[in-house]
């Protein structure tokens, strides 16, 4: 009976005896949750910006790759067609 006492006047009690009202639990939640929408929302532009950056390292070994080789073929032929 005690329990649903507390329950009905909107606060009951957690951990040591320590009580919380709902209300206040509720908002806690909102609060969570709008910050895990953030952090996916984060989480996805990290990703974005490491596939960018990711592409752009594998572009730059490319076009180093291909300057040596253009090098090479100066060097062995003379000049580069």
């Amino acid at each position: 009976m005690e329990f649903s006492n507390r329950w009905s006047s909107g606060s009951f009690l957690i951990g040591k005896g320590k009580s919380m009202k709902i209300e206040s639990l509720k908002k806690n939640l909102n609060i969570l949750e709008e910050n895990q929408r953030q952090l996916k929302e984060l989480q996805s532009k990290l990703t974005i910006t490491m596939k960018k950056e990711r592409q752009s390292h594998i572009d730059d070994k490319y076009l180093n790759k291909m300057s040596v080789q253009k090098i090479g073929f100066w060097t062995k032929y003379g000049k580069a067609e």
